[in-house]
Formats: C-alpha cells, structure tokens, sequence
C-alpha cells in the first residue's frame, strides 16, 4: 500500500469556472463561465439571461459602471 495515490476530490479542484455577478447599484444581472470565447457557437440568441462564456470576468457593471458582486456558483457537472 506504499504506492497508494489518494483521490484528488476534493482538495484537487480548483474554484469553480462559473460566476453570478449583479450590480448593487442598478439590480443588473449576468452569468459567465470563465473559459475560451473562441471555442463557443453563438447560435444568433441575444439571451440576457443566457450564460456568456469570458477569458475574463468583467470588472464593473456594463449597464451603470458600478462594481460587481461577484459570486461563485457551484460546478454540478458529473464526469
């Protein structure tokens, strides 16, 4: 049992790639998924409520300017 390797679950798991973020100011809400734009198909849907995939999660609000909260949304995905 020397040669034993333990499961990485769950110290071996980053943060989770999926963000809520609303604004305090105006009540604007979006989700992102931090990943690779380029890979994603855009179908023609202007969804607001849509989850919109970033390399980079936005600082401020695009609607009033104001500061994000941001929050961590749990990664539900089985493998």
């Amino acid at each position: 049992m020397s040669n034993f390797m333990p499961p990485r679950f769950p110290f071996g798991r980053g943060p989770s790639p999926f963000y809520l973020c609303e604004c305090p100011k105006c009540g604007f809400r979006q989700s992102y998924e931090l990943g690779d734009p380029s890979s994603v198909i855009v179908n023609g849907d202007d969804d607001p409520d849509s989850m919109k995939t970033v390399e980079k999660i936005p600082a401020v609000c695009p609607k009033c300017g104001a500061n994000w909260k941001k929050t961590h949304m749990p990664d539900l995905r089985r493998y």
